[in-house]
């Protein structure tokens, strides 16, 4: 079976039945309205409002009734989660902090400028060429600083060596000279009659004062050595600074005190990395030049730097915060009370006297919670206005996602409010935000909406569930996570809910997966078997609230939405309606071809992935406009007189195009659903009465009539389930005609009748706007083809090749099929 392509084909993703996509709220510029924003807004404020958690009224703590080292008169537990200083804590961090900025000393390195004065005054005399070499060695001992030290052949090399070999001698002894100072060479030695214990006793009296590091080495040191230890050794593992201006000498390099050179070691020093030049002239320049210039550089405690440099740590240093959580136990009753806890009930008793303190946590609180669920308000807006555009425009639907949201979170403060205001003690042995029922967000959205929205839905649910329970950490995931497995069971329980005990069996789901969550957190918490037990029994409750709740509350939100939710649809489906009970009484034939058309509808709406239900409901429908004028439809005539026999084609065609307007006029009387009136209008389109404007034509050539006049006022089919109910309609009125004129029609009749409809149906555009793809009207032709072989039981002779193409298939669809169809429409 072929079809010729619609004129404007799009694809389809399946979404609650509910208004056009056309009606929507927001303005032709794309603008929306004020309205929109200030909801926007209030929700925000709302949902920080119920975030915001609960402080209890805090009682005065009789500190007087505490003592060190006896039993606690009270159980005094935290009513809130209190920051701060530990000043005892803080003092010994600081004291710690100030023991580890090691002394600084002033380091002289002017030893290494007077090497390269000294080389460039040797460079002048060498190059005096009109002076002999005993005249150059004398201006030598005369102009150097150290001239008259320097050896005889030391003097001879300096003038006789060549250039090369005297730029490698300076740069042998600056480097050398350089490595030995940067070390630090301080004065004396380290044997008995040195000095180096003043060295030692002066570093002692700057670090000893400022604590644990200096008697932390001692302790060490003793413990290592087994035996008392002098200042002088533990000098000996302390770190100083030495700090240098020079810029050929770098300062600001920590080293341990036994690590610096004592002169005699420098001088050693100095030999040994001399030792290693090959050329054995330059190597005793070198050696005798380093030996006369190295000096104690390490010369003054530079004290004004080092304060400088405690202060600087000493203010960078962040003060000890001690922390107490909300419903910590400060101390229990009976038990003895340490120093500590008597500084953490001080604490919270002048905590709570600090009322600036107070308000100003609840407005840094406030604006946090504001700011992070405005980001998240945000993400969901965009996620709709995305992936669920067609809610997103319509003013309605994201009014009721937003209301159906702030009734679990409004409702759930409220109901800490009532716990506290009772004045439950904040020590309280269960949990009262387990009371909140957080699913019936999940299982409204679902319903009215769809899974994905729910999902969304319970994410910010979850996190202002979680905020509400608590700023501690452990309570926010616990409740979030409550939150979550309890919205999704309820959503996949109620994806493809039917009737109102589906609601029933969600929430007792809910009440089973509380149990399971409350059971492992107890376990984790090691929560006392009667509190879990207790809390257990408010999870019960919350999910049998569920239950009860949410079937009183969909017809609110369906009115406010205008959605008409699968629950509705099946009431409407009940075949006691008023409007089905009369429509069955008046025009009989007309009831019975709705039925028809119903079955027809719900198997071809189900084979393609459409609502199956709505258009087996707008079905039964479609065609209650026809009670005002029954026997001008031919299935009510059962035989009789023809009233159109009597009237002209306009008035005929009048009658006809009423039961349109007469059943919209129905619906509204009646309070049928929006989705429901208006598949009433477009289960025929925009379609032409064909035979009385034929009629017209032929009878009435000389009278100006507008075809326009012979038209059904439409709108055309807007959904996938109404355009299946326009060709179900047309398809089953054919087939009566067909079935009355034929006596056992073959399946390639049926075949070719369905697809002659469907093929002009498309070449009149009435399935322009139907969501339909070809392979769709494919799917729906096959269905039609068997669920009519169904009706009427024929057992059909297969004929031949040569016999398929039917004569009598011709005379029904130009003749009898489009007077059953057209001109005496039964859909």
């Amino acid at each position: 079976m072929k079809f010729r392509k619609p004129s404007q084909r799009r694809h389809w993703r399946r979404h609650r039945n509910n208004a056009s996509p056309s009606s929507t709220h927001i303005t032709s510029s794309g603008k929306r309205p004020w309205y929109w924003w200030v909801s926007g807004i209030a929700f925000v404020v709302a949902l920080t409002w119920a975030a915001y958690p609960i402080e209890t009224a805090w009682d005065p703590i009789p500190i007087d009734d505490f003592e060190i080292g006896k039993p606690s008169p009270y159980t005094v537990i935290s009513p809130t989660t209190i920051n701060y200083e530990d000043l005892e804590a803080s003092q010994k961090v600081l004291a710690e902090a100030l023991s580890d900025v090691p002394p600084v000393y002033r380091l002289e390195v002017s030893r290494l400028a007077d090497v390269q004065r000294m080389f460039e005054e040797i460079r002048k005399i060498r190059e005096r060429s009109p002076l002999y070499d005993d005249e150059k060695i004398a201006q030598l001992q005369r102009s150097l600083l150290i001239g008259h030290l320097l050896s005889e052949d030391t003097l001879q090399r300096l003038v006789s060596l060549s250039d090369e070999q005297i730029d490698a001698a300076e740069s042998h002894i600056q480097r050398i000279l350089g490595d030995v100072l940067k070390r630090g060479v301080i004065r004396g030695g380290r044997e008995a009659d040195s000095d180096i214990p003043g060295f030692a006793e002066e570093v002692a009296q700057v670090m000893e004062p400022h604590g644990s590091l200096w008697e932390q080495t001692r302790k060490q040191l003793s413990e290592k050595l087994q035996r008392e230890v002098s200042n002088a050794e533990v000098a000996e593992e302390m770190f100083v600074e030495l700090q240098s201006s020079d810029k050929l000498q770098p300062g600001g390099k920590l080293h341990k005190v036994k690590e610096l050179f004592t002169w005699n070691e420098a001088k050693v020093q100095i030999q040994k990395q001399a030792a290693v030049i090959q050329d054995p002239e330059v190597r005793s320049i070198v050696r005798e030049i380093g030996r006369i210039l190295i000096r104690p550089n390490v010369v003054e405690y530079d004290k004004k730097l080092t304060e400088e440099r405690r202060l600087s740590v000493a203010q960078a240093v962040a003060p000890v915060r001690q922390k107490i959580l909300k419903g910590q136990t400060v101390v229990g009753k009976g038990q003895l009370v340490t120093e500590q806890q008597l500084r953490a009930l001080q604490t919270i008793r002048g905590y709570e006297l600090l009322d600036g303190v107070r308000q100003r946590v609840m407005r840094r609180t406030a604006g946090g919670l504001a700011l992070l669920l405005t980001l998240l308000t945000a993400l969901v807006f965009f996620y709709l206005a995305r992936y669920e555009a067609e809610m997103f425009r319509e003013y309605r639907k994201l009014l009721t996602f937003c209301l159906v949201i702030l009734l679990t979170t409004v409702s759930g403060k409220a109901v800490l409010l009532i716990g506290y205001a009772a004045k439950i003690p904040s020590s309280l042995s269960f949990d009262l935000v387990l009371l909140i029922p957080t699913a019936i967000t999940a299982a409204i959205v679902t319903i009215l909406f769809n899974p994905a929205t729910a999902i969304v839905a319970t994410a910010i649910v979850g996190v202002v569930i979680g905020f509400m329970g608590g700023l501690q950490a452990s309570n926010g995931l616990f409740h979030l996570l409550l939150t979550f497995v309890g919205s999704f069971v309820v959503i996949f329980s109620l994806s493809q809910v039917r009737q109102r005990r589906d609601l029933t069996l969600a929430g007792l789901y809910v009440c089973a997966v509380n149990i399971f969550c409350i059971a492992g957190s107890s376990l984790i918490s090691e929560t006392p078997v009667t509190v879990a037990l207790q809390n257990m029994g408010l999870g019960i409750f919350s999910g049998s609230l569920v239950a009860l709740i949410t079937p009183g509350l969909l017809p609110v939100f369906e009115s406010i939405s205008q959605i008409t939710t699968d629950i509705k649809l099946l009431e409407l489906s009940d075949l006691n309606h008023p409007l089905l009970k009369q429509l069955e009484q008046r025009a009989v034939g007309t009831y019975h071809h709705s039925m028809n058309v119903s079955k027809l509808a719900e198997a071809a709406a189900e084979a393609v992935g459409a609502n199956e239900l709505l258009a087996r409901v707008g079905a039964y429908y479609h065609d209650i406009g026809k009670m005002n004028h029954p026997r001008y439809f031919t299935e009510n005539q059962e035989g009789g007189p023809n009233p159109h026999d009597k009237l002209g084609p306009m008035r005929s065609a009048k009658i006809i195009a009423d039961h349109v307007t007469n059943g919209i006029q129905m619906a509204r009387e009646h309070k049928l659903p929006k989705v429901i009136e208006e598949m009433i209008p477009q289960h025929h389109g925009t379609s032409l009465i064909s035979f009385f404007h034929l009629k017209a034509l032929q009878n009435d050539k000389n009278t100006d009539f507008r075809e326009e006049d012979f038209h059904y006022v439409g709108p055309k089919p807007q959904s996938r389930e109404a355009t299946i109910m326009m060709l179900a309609d047309s398809v089953e009125a054919a087939s009566r005609s067909l079935y009355s004129r034929v006596s056992h029609p073959t399946p390639k009749d049926i075949e070719d009748l369905i697809q002659q409809i469907i093929n002009k149906k498309i070449s009149e555009g009435q399935l322009d706007q139907s969501h339909l793809t070809l392979r769709d009207l494919q799917i729906i032709a096959d269905t039609f083809e068997r669920v009519l072989c169904g009706f009427y039981h024929s057992r059909i002779d297969y004929p031949k090749e040569a016999q398929l193409k039917s004569p009598m298939l011709k005379a029904v669809m130009t003749n009898g099929a489009n007077k059953q169809r057209s001109d005496h429409p039964t859909g």
